[in-house]
C-alpha cells in the first residue's frame, strides 16, 4: 500500500503503508517518518508524483 500525508492523522496509516510519501509542507513528524519527500500540495505534489510514476 503507498500512502501520502502531510499532517499528523495520517501516522496510523502510515504505519501500515509500504510505501510513505510526504509534501514537501508537511509536519515535521510525518516529514522525517516518510520514505520520499514529494513536492508541497499547494503545488499539487500528490497528482505530479502520481502523473511521473504513471507516464514510465
Amino acid at each position: 500500500m503507498v500512502c501520502f500525508g502531510d499532517n499528523l492523522n495520517y501516522l496510523p496509516m502510515f504505519e501500515v503503508a509500504d510505501e510513505k510519501y510526504a509534501v514537501k509542507n508537511a509536519h515535521e513528524i510525518v516529514l522525517n517518518i516518510a520514505d520520499k519527500i514529494i513536492e508541497c500540495n499547494n503545488n499539487n505534489g500528490v497528482a505530479r508524483y502520481l502523473k511521473s510514476v504513471l507516464q514510465g
